[in-house]
């Protein structure tokens, strides 16, 4: 008798311990089957037109005295606004002559005269449509007693060679003219180059010499300080032009 009441207590007792394990294993199908919330996603940006990239280039300055040439080329002038200039030195506003090329789809932009008044580091920026902003660097050099077939150009800022460009592989613009001759290259500025030119301020002591196959120039300091003063307003300009159109580029 004893032994049947000890088995049944051990049934009841073993029973007792199997329903938790019993209840936890019915619980969990429940709690795998609970889905994660769904992350909702975020709208595309509609893709910039050429609508876009034009009304962010108008809001940049205000066309003046524009002129049909009659050979696809539309001269203006541009007047800049900077709204907010971090550095006191640079200028508020900025003039710049301007030149559209309707055949190469191009404009044109100088912050100096686009005239060549002499041997030089001359600069302008050449803007595609639907792009952005191309600084170009240009040695200019004349003379009445022969050519120099330049072939580098460095720039000196207080003591230090900031800035030096080799193009001796590169073909030469030239020609002969009734009171001397002169040679002209052009190239693109890359990004480094413009760090370093950043580096040359209005009240910078600058000399900029021009090497070639017959010996080197140094540019005179009339043309020196015209450098000076149109590479500061190019900078800014280009750094303006930039910062306006990189989110409106279409694509291509």
């Amino acid at each position: 008798m004893k032994s049947i009441i000890f088995a049944a207590a051990a049934a009841v007792t073993f029973s007792a311990c199997s329903k938790p394990s019993a209840t936890a294993a019915s619980r969990a199908p429940v709690a795998a089957s609970v889905a994660a919330p769904a992350v909702a996603s975020m709208p595309a940006s509609p893709v910039p037109t050429m609508s876009d990239w034009n009304a962010a280039l108008s809001k940049l300055y205000v066309v003046s005295s524009k002129k049909d040439e009659g050979d696809g080329i539309t001269s203006f002038f541009a007047s800049f606004r900077v709204l907010a200039a971090s550095d006191s030195k640079r200028k508020s506003h900025l003039i710049a002559f301007g030149k559209r090329d309707g055949f190469r789809k191009l404009d044109f932009y100088s912050t100096g005269i686009p005239m060549d008044l002499g041997t030089s580091l001359e600069n302008y920026i050449s803007l595609p449509d639907g792009a952005l902003p191309v600084l170009f660097l240009k040695p200019y050099f004349f003379s009445s007693k022969g050519w120099l077939f330049m072939n580098h150009v460095a720039v000196m800022v207080d003591g230090d060679v900031v800035f030096e460009h080799d193009f001796s592989n590169q073909h030469l613009d030239t020609d002969q003219l009734p009171g001397g001759v002169e040679e002209s290259y052009s190239f693109m500025a890359t990004p480094q180059d413009i760090d370093a030119l950043r580096k040359v301020r209005p009240d910078s002591k600058v000399l900029i010499r021009i090497t070639g196959k017959k010996g080197y120039v140094t540019v005179e300091k009339m043309q020196t300080r015209t450098f000076i003063s149109n590479i500061v307003d190019a900078i800014q300009l280009f750094d303006l032009m930039t910062a306006a159109l990189k989110d409106h580029q279409p694509p291509t």
